[in-house]
Parts: structure tokens; sequence; C-alpha cells
């Protein structure tokens, strides 16, 4: 199955959830309640919230398991985080983690 399908599978499970905001990055981004942080992240147009050190630092999401390290974040102060584990909620704070 492609990401982009599997996308839209789990933004039509997320619409019978509850819309809630919270901040990336001093932005507010909206997602549903109870969603992984890096769908409602992609969702929104983000396509990177990691660094990595080195020319290509850029990093967002690469299993979507929790397997691996690309999605690590920042949450509510918290670094390590995997952001396709975190579930969305209203008023978390998620960082870029370099």
């Amino acid at each position: 199955m492609g990401i982009a399908k599997r996308l839209d599978e789990i933004a039509d499970e997320a619409t019978s959830r509850r819309p809630v905001a919270f901040q990336f990055d001093d932005r507010q981004v909206m997602g549903y309640d109870g969603e992984p942080v890096a769908i409602a992240l992609l969702m929104a147009g983000f396509r990177a919230f990691a660094r990595a050190a080195g020319p290509a630092s850029a990093r967002g999401g690469f299993c979507f398991t929790g397997r691996c390290a690309d999605c690590l974040m920042i949450v509510d102060g918290q670094p390590d985080q995997r952001a396709c584990l975190v579930p969305v909620r209203e008023g978390m704070r998620g960082e870029t983690q370099a």
C-alpha cells in the first residue's frame, strides 16, 4: 500500500474524531484528537519535523511504525519522542529536534 493511500485512509478515520489545535515550532496546527502527530503534521503540509547532522538534514516520517528515528521531535519539552506514535491532544507543543 502506498503512503498516499494510507494517509488518505488515516484522514478518513480521523474525521470522526474531535478537531484540536496544537503548536509546532510556534505555529498553530490543527489535527484530530488521538491521531499520530506525524500524520497531523503531514496533513498540515509539513514534510520535515526533525533535523539530523549533515547536508541532507531534514527528516520527516520514514517507517511510521516507531522502529526508526527519523521522526524524533520534542513534545511538551520531552526530547526523543517519535511523532508517528505520539497522539495529538489539545494544546500540546511540538518542536523540531536537532
